[in-house]
């Protein structure tokens, strides 16, 4: 994410993500943050599909050995 300028106390914020791009199990979103008066924020942000099966059981295992 870029800063791009403040908000006053009191305004509302409004933010918009638009997925684009999808690579395998790799999701990259186009984010942008308002406020009532401009653009405020704007990046990339990445995410990968997991199998939550899986990773559940890896954490539970990690846990167990504590």
């Amino acid at each position: 994410m870029k800063h791009l300028a403040a908000t006053p106390l009191g305004m509302t914020v409004r933010c918009e993500s638009e997925l684009t791009e999808v690579d395998g199990r790799r999701l990259v979103f186009s984010v942008k943050a308002y406020d009532d008066a401009e653009l405020i924020g704007e990046g990339i942000h990445e995410r990968f599909i997991i199998n939550s099966g899986k990773f559940m059981a890896k954490a539970q295992a990690k846990a167990a050995k504590r």
